[in-house]
């Protein structure tokens, strides 16, 4: 006697699959006068177990290239040091996904924003750390905030810092990372 269970299964499969074949609603996700609860709630329910697991992912302006051969835009985030114009470039691929959410892009601030041209090179954390001057890392962690909102991250700036629990020798490879405030 024949199991219908493979067929099942296939169907399973194949109507799952079709959540992407379906129109994507817009109306209340992409409205800013809505609530934000209720604008997520909206999103979530289109987005696919793939999508979702795709927001988790950040991929690095130097793999670019090879994401444009791939055709593959499904992620969440991408870590880039760049002027204006070309992080604008690398947002316009959420464009080409299904939902059309917008990356979050960050940037390495191990030496505030010095991957740009005009910019202040400010001491590791790990160097700034050894002054034992908070106030001074403050200041220029503020300071490295401006230059970092100045070239429009709107998103996230990353840098090391040192991990107590750890041993110290190796350090460049025994990090953490923080989130800094860009605001």
């Amino acid at each position: 006697m024949k199991t219908k269970t493979p067929g099942i299964f296939i169907g399973i499969l194949f109507l799952t699959g079709c959540q992407n074949l379906k129109e994507v609603d817009t109306t209340v996700y992409m409205d800013p006068s809505r609530p934000v609860e209720e604008r997520v709630e909206a999103l979530l329910e289109q987005m696919t177990l793939e999508e979702k697991i795709g927001q988790m992912d950040m991929v690095s302006e130097w793999d670019q290239d090879s994401i444009m051969k791939a055709g593959y835009y499904d992620f969440g985030a991408w870590i880039a040091g760049q002027e204006p114009e070309a992080a604008n470039l690398l947002q316009s691929f959420s464009e080409k996904t299904r939902l059309k959410i917008p990356y979050l892009i960050g940037m390495d601030a191990a030496h505030g924003y010095a991957t740009l041209q005009g910019r202040t090179i400010y001491p590791t954390s790990v160097s700034m750390a050894a002054t034992f001057n908070r106030s001074l890392t403050e200041q220029a962690a503020r300071k490295a905030a401006v230059e970092i909102r100045s070239a429009g991250n709107q998103s996230q700036a990353l840098e090391k810092s040192i991990n107590a629990r750890r041993s110290v020798e190796d350090i460049r490879l025994k990090t953490t990372v923080r989130v800094l405030q860009t605001e």
